[in-house]
């Protein structure tokens, strides 16, 4: 399924690459707020 274009897979990838990055920003910025207190 992922490898059936190559220009896909790297489409995927960027948008893999940016969900996870969100995801990312949605753990570090309450992490980043609480861990001072």
């Amino acid at each position: 399924m992922f490898l059936l274009k190559r220009r896909n897979s790297v489409r995927t990838m960027a948008v893999v690459t940016s969900r996870v990055v969100r995801a990312g920003a949605w753990i570090t910025a309450p992490a980043m707020v609480l861990l001072p207190w």
